[in-house]
């Protein structure tokens, strides 16, 4: 999905945008990490890390990968955003474990996932059983994304919802919008952000017994041999 397949795509990007410059000066570290294709028109300047990696299959990514099987190391991303890459994903949940194995303890995943309980969602299920986009893709609601998230040990720290109008409307004043405002629970868009709390675990070796070292004894001369000579 690209975002000329999304109605109000000019609006949505902003309403992205606008949040993650809220929430990235908050992103410390080394890298973060972007997936999938509609990532790649954002601007991550306000993070202060030393590298933004942006993953997807298609060209113009730094690293193309399968976002379910992600080539990371554990425990080493500072911040992870996906933008409504869940509902085009064959294997949420593996997508989501990925996304955390890779996160440092204290990392960050920024979620923006489309909400069932909208008007968005209601011209998804007129649409659901034809082909259009995004229409034919599932929607998550937001209850069911926190409890996969609590479940993989992360803390949701922000939900808002965005956009609360008809697919295809457009703000013309965005300002009006940003905050407070324009945040409601029956928006387009869920924007989430969750934090990992779980610690990575070394595996403590176990305490062998200690074993008692056989010496050699010294083998002396018999006494009766000695008296023979």
């Amino acid at each position: 999905m690209k975002w000329r397949d999304i109605p109000s795509a000019t609006t949505l990007r902003k309403l992205i945008q606008k949040q993650l410059e809220l929430i990235l000066p908050s992103v410390h570290g080394y890298s973060l990490v972007t997936l999938g294709e509609l990532a790649a028109v954002f601007d991550y300047q306000a993070a202060a890390v030393a590298n933004v990696i942006r993953i997807h299959c298609d060209h113009g990514g730094d690293v193309c990968a399968r976002p379910h099987q992600l080539p990371l190391a554990s425990d080493d991303i500072d911040a992870i955003f996906v933008p409504l890459l869940i509902e085009q994903s064959d294997f949420p949940h593996q997508l989501l474990r990925e996304a955390v194995r890779s996160l440092r303890p204290g990392g960050k995943l920024i979620l923006v996932t489309f909400n069932p309980l909208s008007l968005w969602g209601f011209y998804k299920i007129l649409f659901s059983k034809s082909e259009k986009k995004p229409w034919c893709y599932p929607f998550y609601r937001l209850g069911r994304l926190t409890d996969w998230l609590s479940l993989l040990g992360l803390e949701v720290t922000v939900e808002h919802g965005l956009f609360p109008k008809l697919p295809g409307s457009e703000y013309h004043k965005l300002a009006k919008h940003v905050g407070s405002v324009g945040y409601s629970r029956f928006g387009a868009l869920n924007f989430l952000v969750a934090e990992k709390k779980i610690k990575s675990l070394t595996a403590i070796r176990p305490l062998w017994e200690k074993t008692k070292l056989v010496r050699p004894s010294v083998i002396g001369p018999r006494k009766e041999n000695i008296e023979k000579y």
